[in-house]
């Protein structure tokens, strides 16, 4: 018979045997709290999205279920390891984009604009779309939005700016709180702590397996150089690489907090008090909490909660929450969440690849480095490990995840990164655990002898190879400062402006879940009229942005055009010294740069203005090398918009001559990868072609150095340098159409003595090609 050890407030290593009665009156209590803070969301959702019929008696359901598993004291003392804790996570939320003090990632700036139109709109909430009868409701897993959407709701957007911080800061320190129960110093708190912000799989190590030695330590440094954000490994050298990887928690908390939020609450939570029947009788039912967080999560979760249910024996969880309660409120959820016409573009990990050998060589790449040896390392310095099923089956998720696709697109794996963001969860508790067994305040408190010293050693070293990605996400806040509520990257219309929505927003809601849903309070939203009614239906919201609109396009030909767009100011000192002569400034797009479309049918491109006072506009669309398709002229003070309309002269407003033609008979004055011709077009300009061309030609940054014949034509700060320094990317200022590569390049009105141009490797500073030239003039 096995021994049943009692579970201490001290416990450091989790018991082995059949599952115990609750010892100290339930769960603990920052398990209690971490199942209300995730249950706390979906009340809301409940009671103030849908009918009361529906919400109210769904949400005593849940709180009946949940009733046993909450119950018990709620003395609440804060020790000092706790405390220290809970301000050391503090700083890592504040650190973080979502904090709102640094630089945000596209992914956070898209949950800043759901939170932003939850805020502004009435619940539910549905996008504002003017050009369709019924808007779109947004659907999406918004658990950790529906609070801090709450308090915008009520306070107004400006209080999103503190609500998202501190929602965000409770989540992350009960994921201390429950990572560090039981330690009794500050210094074990620490050392946890330290663990759950740097825990990462090797993905230095892939990234030295994928470059090389050389490369990967001159990418490192770089990168360490200018504090960038990204993961391991470089994409955007290798068009192949598919992503497969596994992000730390740092990344995860960095870029999408709710699923961090959502796996490191429920996985340790499950993990810690899997003996304790009231968790056992609630499990199911936190996995359909959990998926109103991050569904995919939840794929996760589930798959830990099942091999609980196998070790243990399926007879705990035979209870009417996991039974009645969690099928009644999951049949809801997954109602909601799948009532959209987002291509879901299911498939196996193979489709994406040309052939087997490079797949098997990224997966091997990952395996070895980001499953195999941290799990290694683990199970060397404890090997009761091999039969604990919480250590097993996140083994298994890591080695699954990459295998099923959805929407895999060359820079992320939806499923593969948030279905294992549980396992992640685990492997840092077991980690951390491993950590702190060889600290003697803790030693005591072990049921085995700790590990020998080599085996340590090796999982530390292993840990401190993974932890340079979170240290990379770490300096990434020296982007400097941003406002995340006042951008405006976005593809839908609201009244102040445009926002980026998920995918996943449904387009027209189901009728069954149109009967449940409560009546939308618009809150006095309004459409604004377009200003120009073209190909394009041209909205001017008051956010420093034209919007493009049209509803029946082919994204696929707009990605061979281009929007130009000329800003003539009222006060013509405002423009740069060198657009002054022209009188405008002028700015073009790519829209398959920036568009957004749903099942082949709507485009939609966000267009910067200057920040100065304009006079009037000409906008337009045309194809390199072809021509102009369409084009108007607006201008300011006339308020009508039929009469505001101006024929379009193609000789006074030439959009940004991006079809210039190079004469035949014209030598270059560089030949090499790409020719560069030197023109005189509004002003100079240095003209890039290469014929034949790919996309692959024009991925590498371009450098571009010109030194003049009088130094003291340089600006100040390039003078000790000896040249101007214009380099630039082909996306910015270049065009690929039917084979043929064209990039314009303004330039300095100053005589030129010479020129020196290439590509380089940013991440290693190599040179791939290189021309210099003299310059007669």
């Amino acid at each position: 018979m096995s021994t049943k050890h009692q579970q201490t407030s001290g416990e450091v290593l989790p018991q082995r045997g059949p599952v115990a009665s609750s010892a100290g009156g339930g769960l603990p209590l920052s398990h209690r709290l971490s199942i209300v803070y995730l249950a706390l969301p979906v009340v809301v959702w409940l009671v103030s999205w849908f009918e009361w019929w529906v919400g109210f008696p769904l949400a005593v359901l849940l709180a009946g279920g949940l009733w046993r598993a909450l119950s018990g004291p709620w003395r609440v003392s804060l020790s000092l390891p706790l405390a220290v804790s809970l301000l050391a996570v503090l700083g890592w939320v504040l650190a973080a984009p979502i904090s709102g003090l640094w630089a945000s990632p596209h992914n956070t700036r898209m949950n800043f604009a759901v939170l932003l139109d939850m805020g502004r709109g009435g619940w539910p909430t549905y996008m504002t779309d003017y050009l369709h009868g019924d808007p779109p409701l947004l659907a999406y897993y918004l658990g950790w939005h529906m609070v801090p959407g709450l308090i915008g709701r009520w306070l107004g957007p400006a209080a999103l700016g503190w609500a998202v911080p501190v929602w965000t800061w409770i989540g992350v320190g009960l994921i201390a709180a429950v990572l560090i129960r039981g330690l009794t110093t500050v210094r074990a708190a620490l050392l946890a702590v330290a663990v759950l912000v740097f825990f990462s799989g090797a993905d230095a190590l892939e990234h030295v397996l994928r470059l090389g030695p050389l490369d990967a330590a001159e990418t490192m440094l770089n990168r360490l150089r200018h504090g960038l954000q990204g993961e391991w490994p470089e994409q955007r050298l290798d068009p192949t690489a598919k992503h497969l990887e596994y992000q730390s928690n740092t990344s995860t908390l960095w870029r999408l907090p709710h699923h961090f939020i959502a796996a490191g609450l429920s996985a340790l939570v499950i993990v810690r008090s899997r003996r304790r029947p009231e968790l056992a009788a609630v499990s199911g039912l936190l996995v359909v909490i959990c998926a109103f967080w991050s569904v995919f999560t939840a794929a996760g979760l589930l798959a830990l909660v099942a091999a609980m249910a196998v070790a243990d024996g399926v007879r705990p969880f035979l209870r009417w929450p996991n039974l009645v309660a969690a099928p009644a409120l999951g049949a809801l959820i997954g109602l909601y969440l799948l009532s959209n016409d987002a291509d879901p573009d299911w498939g196996w990990l193979r489709r994406h690849y040309d052939s087997a050998a490079p797949m098997l060589a990224d997966l091997a790449r990952l395996y070895a480095a980001e499953v195999a040896l941290v799990a290694l390392a683990l199970w060397l310095t404890d090997r009761r490990l091999a039969k604990e099923p919480a250590f097993i089956a996140s083994v298994a998720v890591l080695a699954a995840a990459p295998w099923i696709t959805f929407r895999l697109e060359y820079w992320v794996h939806e499923i593969m990164l948030r279905m294992s963001q549980p396992a992640v969860a685990v492997l840092t508790y077991y980690a951390a655990r491993a950590v702190l067994s060889k600290l003697p305040e803790t030693r005591r408190r072990c049921l085995s002898p700790p590990p020998r010293r080599r085996w340590y050693a090796a999982l530390v070293a292993v840990l401190c190879v993974g932890a340079a990605t979170p240290a990379l996400a770490l300096l990434s806040t020296a982007n400097g400062p941003h406002d995340p509520y006042g951008q405006t990257h976005t593809t839908l219309l609201v009244a102040e402006g445009a926002r980026v929505i998920s995918e996943r927003t449904a387009s027209a809601v189901p009728g069954l879940l149109q009967t449940l849903l409560r009546d939308h309070d618009r809150k006095g939203l309004q459409a604004p009229e377009p200003i120009i009614s073209s190909k394009y239906d041209v909205y001017w919201p008051e956010t420093g942005a034209l919007i493009y609109l049209n509803r029946s396009c082919d994204p696929g030909t707009e990605a061979n055009t281009r929007f130009f767009l000329h800003a003539y100011p009222v006060n013509l000192a405002d423009l740069p010294e060198t657009d002054q002569p022209a009188g405008r400034q002028t700015r073009q797009i790519r829209p398959n740069m920036t568009h957004h479309h749903k099942g082949g049918r709507d485009c939609m491109y966000n267009f910067a203005l200057p920040d100065y006072d304009i006079d009037r506009i000409v906008i337009g669309q045309y194809i390199p090398f072809v021509g102009v398709l369409w084009a108007t002229e607006y201008q300011l003070d006339d308020p009508d918009p039929v009469t505001n309309l101006h024929p379009y002269d193609p000789d006074a407003h030439q959009p940004y001559s991006f079809y210039y033609q190079i004469a035949e008979d014209e030598k270059p004055l560089i030949s090499s990868v790409f020719d560069m011709h030197l023109a005189s077009l509004h002003e100079p300009t240095l003209i890039y072609t290469k014929e034949p061309c790919t996309l692959q030609d024009t991925r590498a940054p371009f450098f571009l150095h010109i030194t003049p014949e009088n130094p003291d034509d340089l600006p100040e700060s390039r003078r000790q340098s000896g040249f101007d320094n214009h380099d630039f990317h082909f996306s910015d200022q270049g065009t690929l159409h039917n084979s043929k590569c064209l990039a314009l390049v303004p330039i300095s009105d100053y005589s030129i003595a010479s020129i020196r141009t290439g590509q380089f490797n940013p991440d290693t500073d190599h040179t791939l090609w290189q021309q210099e030239t003299s310059i007669d003039q």
